[in-house]
């Protein structure tokens, strides 16, 4: 019997050559959830007709419950990232960021009073700052305000700091200082109450002073000049409760009085002088002429309107800022609505329409900061 055996592979012997694959990547941008065909996304009408008809689907619980199920996962796996660890220690030196520090330009010393007068207040010239006008008295009640042997503020030229270049003379320390529209003219508030305007023009000596029984009882520690078109106009506040207005060319007596009671709800009554709170700094920015925002020492800022036609409809917003003095209060130039605070250790950033905490806070350590300038 004869019986044949294939040893070997067996290949064809015809060829072909198939059409070549071709592979591209494409994106899609997901605006928009999976909509049928005849569903335009953009016509509110039809996509609540759409919903309303999917969420009567009884098969609509399911299929929710199912994703959920996916949805849950990968949420536990997204909190199981560490999301503040370094992750990337070998960055490229084209993405590091410089270490900023600040440098000290020039030092303005007191020659006058070696006893170490401290800052109450400083102002810059409106000319582009080529002067600063500084005023030296202690806030600290523990301290008496005789204490230092000169009260006079003093004049500096930026260019040349190894000396003032006038004294302002005082008979009592200067709490606050500011110039005015002109170099020139200055205006100061003064421990017992009083307010002064020195023109350097003529010299160091006060040229205009607000009498005593027209002044304020306490310190004035704010003082700023409001935008009139006389440029000649005053506003200051002070511990007694009371912010007052003043016109530099008359100042027998003050133009306006406002009692800071924020408690009083009679639109004819002025308000009580002994349930005020004390003021501590003044906040007018220019370019809102019609507001303005005082602190005070209970650690409370009203914000105020200068349009108001009685006393309770003065105050605005009130922002629980801190719990003591604040010392410091001042306007964003780039955002008006932001403002910050300082006082008891801590500064903070606020917005005006948010009244029931602050953007930022940040600690100042076991330094208490005396202001902004």
């Amino acid at each position: 019997m004869n019986k044949v055996c294939q040893v070997g592979p067996v290949f064809g012997s015809s060829t072909c050559n198939h059409q070549q694959l071709e592979l591209a990547s494409k994106s899609v941008n997901h605006r928009e959830g999976g909509w049928p065909k005849e569903i335009d996304a953009r016509d509110s009408d039809q996509v609540a007709r759409f919903l309303k008809k999917i969420e009567k689907d009884e098969n609509y619980l399911d299929t929710i419950l199912s994703v959920a199920s996916l949805m849950e996962e990968k949420v536990q796996q997204n909190n199981a990232i560490e999301l503040y660890g370094d992750y990337f220690t070998e960055l490229d030196e084209s993405t590091r960021t410089d270490n900023y520090k600040v440098n000290t330009l020039a030092v303005f010393k007191d020659t006058l009073d070696f006893s170490s007068r401290p800052v109450s207040d400083i102002s810059w010239s409106p000319d582009g700052g080529s002067r600063i006008a500084v005023s030296y008295c202690s806030r600290d009640y523990r301290i008496p305000s005789d204490i230092c042997e000169v009260s006079d503020a003093l004049l500096f030229n930026v260019d040349d700091p190894t000396k003032f270049e006038l004294a302002l003379s005082a008979s009592v320390p200067v709490t606050s200082i500011a110039f005015s529209r002109t170099p020139f003219i200055i205006a100061g508030g003064l421990y017992n109450g009083q307010v002064c305007v020195w023109d350097v023009r003529v010299g160091s000596h006060v040229q205009n002073i607000v009498p005593v029984p027209f002044s304020h009882t306490e310190p004035v520690y704010g003082l700023v000049w409001t935008n009139v078109k006389s440029g000649k106009e005053l506003q200051t506040c002070s511990p007694d409760g009371t912010i007052k207005w003043w016109d530099i060319r008359n100042l027998d007596k003050p133009t306006e009085t406002l009692i800071l009671d924020i408690e009083n709800k009679d639109t004819r009554s002025p308000g009580d002088i002994d349930a005020a709170l004390e003021g501590s700094v003044l906040e007018y920015e220019h370019t809102i002429p019609a507001k303005y925002m005082v602190a005070t020492s209970q650690g409370v800022i009203l914000n105020c309107s200068k349009k108001a036609r009685s006393q309770p409809e003065v105050f605005g917003k009130r922002y629980s800022a801190h719990t003591g003095d604040i010392v410091a209060l001042q306007r964003c130039k780039i955002f008006p609505k932001n403002f910050l605070t300082v006082g008891d250790y801590t500064a903070k950033i606020w917005s005006e329409d948010i009244d029931e905490s602050p953007l930022i806070s940040l600690n100042c350590g076991i330094e208490k900061p005396t202001g902004i300038y």
